[in-house]
């Protein structure tokens, strides 16, 4: 694993993700945590040798959403986390299909902390 797509709902936990992996395997961090393109999003992802999607369930993604202090207006984000979930999410699956081979699909934080302990594995 040396360049890593990270993709996924707000409040998931991809920029927490992205830099213990990072650190995890001595890679550098690029941020692109913006609202891109489909076509730049299939960039990253054609590019990348393991595209990891965090699709944790909507009540997880709440959960963190409440906790947070930082960012836009909390009513804005929830909004916006579950319109991401219902509108976005089933067609995520299908996008995806094309990355099959290089797709790792966490559903659970604990599907998270393994991989990240894998990784460590890994670098090893």
């Amino acid at each position: 694993m040396r360049r890593v797509a990270i993709i996924g709902n707000g409040a998931a936990g991809k920029t927490t993700l992205a830099h213990a992996l990072s650190e995890r395997l001595h890679v550098p961090h690029h941020e692109v945590d913006a609202v891109q393109s489909l076509a730049c999003v299939e960039r990253r992802l054609d590019a990348a040798d393991t595209v990891v999607w965090i699709d944790l369930p909507l009540r997880t993604h709440v959960a963190r959403a409440l906790r947070r202090r930082n960012g836009p207006p909390l009513r804005v984000t929830l909004r916006s986390i579950a319109r991401a979930h219902r509108r976005y999410r089933p067609t995520y699956a299908d996008a995806l299909e094309r990355y099959e081979q290089k797709l790792v699909r966490l559903r659970t934080p604990r599907e998270t902390r393994l991989f990240l302990k894998d990784a460590r594995a890994e670098r090893r």
